[in-house]
């Protein structure tokens, strides 16, 4: 196709001198048909593609503004889950954080896994991992791009615990903020080979909406702890300039510790 050759057309015979310069000129013709039907069925895949990626990432820009309308920490990570869901579909998916100082990382919340029972559920929420020992999820951290795994059996690194023997299939995408990855969204399949690279650059483009919503929730809880404190202080800081009792001087201290 112009100067690449993106495939070979081979014709052959048991008899000794069977083709002629009109057979070379007729498969030269063939071929170059052949190329241009292969060139067009490639843009009309990658148009195809184009248009799937964008209505997805259209989609979860839609959910990411609805999200900014609640600053709710445990609200905003069901919100997530539930968008990548519409864009990337899986089994079962978790939100983990990070916990740098301690080199672990730790289920935060999950959604899916209606094949597992409550107390199955229950069990590998309270899980975490140590980076050490998790190679994708270091891996993610170390190169703060998302990751697919075809198949966990054949992964040397794939961490086996009793309650992920479903899975079959992994997408593992790092939320950063500020040059720092902070969380990460881990989705399961039952299927081998089922998450694809189109799949990796789906999440991978919604984790920026991510980033965003984890740090509005994050701002807002720090405002409103600190606006906490400032009234407990302001409180006790009344009650000092009019209580004279030491006993309920130190009852009202205690009280807005």
């Amino acid at each position: 196709l112009g100067e690449r050759i993106i495939g070979v057309i081979s014709i052959e015979s048991e008899l000794p001198n069977a083709f002629s310069e009109a057979d070379e000129r007729l498969t030269a013709t063939l071929a170059n048909q052949a190329a241009s039907a292969i060139e067009n069925a490639r843009l009309y895949e990658a148009e195809r593609k184009q248009h799937r990626m964008s209505d997805a990432l259209r989609d979860a820009l839609h959910a990411g503004a609805l999200m900014s309308t609640s600053l709710d920490f445990e609200t905003i990570l069901d919100r997530l889950l539930e968008t990548v869901k519409r864009i990337v579909p899986f089994a079962g998916g978790t939100m983990m954080f990070v916990d740098h100082e301690q080199r672990r990382v730790r289920i935060t919340k999950m959604h899916g896994y209606k094949m597992l029972k409550k107390e199955m559920i229950e069990k590998i929420s309270s899980y975490s991992f140590d980076l050490s020992t998790a190679e994708n999820l270091r891996w993610m951290l170390d190169n703060k791009q998302p990751l697919v795994i075809s198949d966990v059996r054949q992964y040397p690194g794939w961490v086996r615990i009793p309650e992920s023997e479903f899975i079959r299939s992994w997408l593992g995408a790092p939320i950063i903020i500020n040059g720092q990855v902070i969380a990460l969204f881990s989705l399961d399949s039952t299927e081998t080979n089922f998450f694809t690279e189109e799949h990796a650059e789906l999440l991978q483009a919604f984790t920026g909406q991510a980033s965003l919503a984890l740090q509005n929730a994050r701002l807002f809880d720090e405002t409103a702890q600190r606006a906490l404190e400032f009234a407990s202080l302001y409180q006790t800081s009344s009650f000092l300039s009019t209580e004279n009792e030491l006993d309920s001087l130190l009852q009202n201290i205690v009280d807005n510790a």
